[in-house]
C-alpha cells in the first residue's frame, strides 16, 4: 500500500507567504525580540516560534489582516510565557532547596536549618524573608499580596530581589 501525500494550494500559498514575510519582518522581530528577552538563543528561537505559529494558522484557513502585528504580539507573548517559565523553574529549585524534612527529627538538619535562617536573615529584609517564607509554603504570589497586605507587583519584586541574593551567595 503506497502512502501518497499531496499538498493542498492552501499550505503551498501559506509556506509562499510565510516566506515572504520571513524575508521581510525576521531582522525587525529579532531585534525586539532580544531587547525584551535579553537573550540572543531566546530571541531567534521566539522569532522562529512565532513564523512556525504564523504558517500553521494560515495553513488552517485563519485570516490574518495585519501579518506584522500578529508576529508581533505572538512574539512577546511568546517571551512573556518564556520568562514565566524560568521564573517558575527558579522559584522551584529555591523551594526544594529550602525545604527541610523534619529538624525536630533530626540534629544536623536542625543546626543546619539554624545556620540556613541566620544567612537568610543576613541577606534579605525582613519583607523579603516574609513573602519567601510564604512562597516556601505553596503560597501564590497573589495569595502572598493578601496576606501580606502589600500589592502583587511589590510581593513579584521582592521574591524576585530574595531569589537573586540567595542566589549570588550559593554561587560566591
Amino acid at each position: 500500500m503506497a502512502l501518497v501525500c499531496k499538498r493542498s494550494p492552501i499550505a503551498v500559498g501559506a509556506s509562499e507567504e510565510t516566506a515572504g514575510l520571513y524575508q521581510r519582518y525576521s531582522g525587525a522581530l529579532t531585534r525586539y525580540a532580544r531587547t525584551l528577552a535579553g537573550d540572543g538563543w531566546l530571541a531567534q528561537d521566539a522569532v522562529q516560534e512565532c513564523f512556525l505559529r504564523y504558517l500553521a494558522s494560515r495553513q488552517v484557513g485563519l485570516e490574518i489582516d495585519n501579518p506584522r502585528a500578529w508576529l508581533a504580539a505572538v512574539l512577546r507573548n511568546y517571551l512573556l510565557d518564556a520568562r514565566k517559565r524560568v521564573a517558575a523553574v527558579e522559584n522551584a529549585d529555591l523551594a526544594a532547596a529550602a525545604v527541610v524534612s523534619d529538624p525536630a527529627q533530626d540534629p544536623f538538619w536542625s543546626v543546619q536549618g539554624q545556620e540556613l535562617e541566620r544567612e537568610l536573615e543576613r541577606l534579605l529584609s525582613p519583607r523579603e524573608r516574609e513573602c519567601l517564607r510564604l512562597r516556601l509554603r505553596g503560597m501564590r504570589q497573589r495569595e502572598i499580596a493578601s496576606a501580606l497586605g502589600l500589592k502583587s507587583g511589590t510581593v513579584g519584586v521582592l521574591l524576585s530581589r530574595a531569589s537573586r541574593k540567595v542566589q549570588q551567595a550559593v554561587e560566591s
